[in-house]
C-alpha cells in the first residue's frame, strides 16, 4: 500500500510489557499492507536519568560528550523493540540515527536536522523489514553524533516521513489526541478532531507538549498527513491538516519559568553575537524605546546558571519567574473583544499583566509564574467552554 512512519514517545515503552504491546501494533500496520518504519524514544525516564549522571559529575557537561551519552537510550529501546517484533515472526531491522542517514548541523543538544539520507531504510524495506529508527539523534557533517533537543523524536519522524515520502505520519503517545488545553491544569478540555499546521505549530510553541515545533514545520511544509494518537486504544486522535479551522478560540496553552532580558540597542550586537557563539535560542523578541527584550525558555538552555552569571557580567537587566498563557485560533485581531475581555480578567482576579501580544493566530499575556494554571483555567472557561 505504501509507508507509513509511526513514532512512539518514553512513556508508551517505559517498561518491557508496553514494548510487547508496541511490537505488536506496529506489526498489525505491517499486516494491514503497509512497509513500516517506527521511531522511538528512549525507555520512561532515561534521558532524565542519563543526564542526571553526567551533572553529578559536573554542573557543565560537555556539549559533545553529553550527546554521546543521550543517544545510548534511543539505541536500548530500538534492538530491545527489534527483538519483540522479530519474536513475533516478522523480520525487522534497528537503525541508529546516524545509520538513518539522519545529517544534522554541529549544533551538540540542540541540531537542527539539514538532510536525510534514507538509503539503509528503503533497502530494508524493499526486504519487508520493519524498520526501528532511533529518535532524536543524528550526525553531524563531520561525522559527530547530535542531539535535537526536545521533541527530536517527532523531528525525527517527520523527517523520515517527508524523505520516504510516506502516505502518513502517526504520533503515538500517552494522550488519545490534542486538547483545547492541558487536562491536567483544565477539568473539561475538548478534544479537538482537527486542528491546522498553523494552529498546532503555534501551541507548541506556546507551551502545548504533544507535538514538537520542528516536526510540525517538517509536515506543514512537505504537507505529510499527520496524526496524534494514544499508543494503545484504537480511538481516532487527533489530525493535524493545512486547512484553517475556523473558530475564535482553538486552544489556551501556556508556559512557565520563562526568562526576560532587556538590552539597549548598542548592546543588542554583542548579545546577539554570544547567542550565536554558545548556540542558544530564544523564544521570541520585541523592541521599544530603544530597547530589545528577549525571551528564553529556561528549560532549553544548558548550563543555565553560567548563562545567567554572563549577563550578570555584561550588566543587563533580566527578569526570571516569568509565565505566558496563550490563546490560539483565527482571526484574532480582528475580534478586539478577546484581549479586552482577558485583560478583564486579569483585572478582576488582580493579576498583574506585563505585556501582551496579539496576532491573527494567537494573543499571548505575559504573567507572573504563579497565576500561570489559574488563569488558563478561566480563559478556558471563558472563551472555549462557554461558547
Amino acid at each position: 500500500m505504501g509507508i507509513v512512519v509511526q513514532k512512539y514517545g518514553g512513556s508508551s515503552l517505559s517498561t518491557i510489557e508496553k514494548i510487547k504491546k508496541v511490537a505488536q501494533r506496529v506489526v498489525d500496520a505491517k499486516n494491514r499492507g503497509h512497509s513500516v518504519v517506527a521511531v522511538v524514544s528512549a525507555m520512561g525516564k532515561t534521558t532524565d536519568s542519563l543526564l542526571g549522571m553526567a551533572k553529578e559529575l559536573t554542573d557543565s557537561p560537555d556539549h559533545r560528550e553529553l550527546d554521546m551519552l543521550l543517544s545510548i537510550g534511543e539505541r536500548q529501546t530500538i534492538s530491545l523493540l527489534s527483538m519483540a517484533i522479530k519474536s513475533l515472526g516478522v523480520p525487522a531491522i534497528s537503525l541508529t540515527g546516524s545509520q538513518s542517514g539522519i545529517i544534522t548541523n554541529t549544533a551538540h543538544n540542540q541540531a537542527k536536522i539539514l538532510e536525510v539520507r534514507p538509503y539503509r531504510i528503503e533497502d530494508a524495506l524493499a526486504e519487508g523489514k520493519i524498520v526501528i529508527v532511533a529518535g532524536f539523534q543524528g550526525v553531524s557533517y563531520l561525522k559527530e553524533i547530535t542531539t535535537l533537543g526536545r521533541g527530536g523524536s517527532d523531528t525525527t519522524a517527520l523527517a523520515l516521513a517527508a524523505a520516504l515520502n510516506a502516505m502518513y505520519c502517526e504520533i503515538f503517545s500517552d494522550v488519545d489526541g490534542v486538547y483545547s488545553a492541558d487536562p491536567r491544569v483544565v477539568s473539561l478540555p475538548a478534544k479537538l478532531d482537527e486542528v491546522s499546521f498553523d494552529q498546532m505549530l503555534e501551541m507548541a510553541e506556546n507551551g502545548a507538549k504533544v507535538l514538537a515545533a520542528d516536526a510540525l514545520r517538517f509536515a506543514k511544509y512537505y504537507k505529510i498527513k499527520l496524526y496524534s494518537k494514544h499508543s494503545f486504544t484504537t480511538t481516532e486522535g487527533t489530525f493535524i491538516t493545512d486547512e484553517t479551522i475556523v473558530r475564535d478560540i482553538v486552544a489556551v496553552t501556556s508556559e512557565k519559568d520563562l526568562l526576560f532580558v532587556t538590552t539597549t540597542q548598542e548592546d543588542s550586537d554583542k548579545f546577539n553575537l554570544y547567542l550565536m557563539e554558545h548556540n542558544i535560542f530564544y523564544r521570541e523578541l520585541w523592541c521599544n524605546d530603544g530597547k530589545t527584550t528577549t525571551l528564553f525558555d529556561t528549560k532549553n538552555i544548558h548550563q543555565y546558571q553560567h548563562f545567567i552569571d554572563e549577563i550578570k557580567k555584561f550588566g543587563f537587566e533580566y527578569h526570571e519567574n516569568h509565565g505566558r498563557v496563550s490563546m490560539i485560533g483565527n482571526q484574532l485581531y480582528s475580534n478586539p473583544s478577546i484581549l479586552m475581555n482577558a485583560l478583564h480578567i486579569l483585572k478582576t482576579e488582580s493579576i498583574p499583566c506585563f505585556g501582551y501580544h496579539l496576532s491573527h493566530i494567537k494573543c499571548n499575556l505575559v504573567i507572573p509564574k504563579e497565576h500561570v494554571d489559574r488563569v488558563v483555567q478561566l480563559f478556558h472557561q471563558k472563551f472555549i467552554e462557554s461558547v
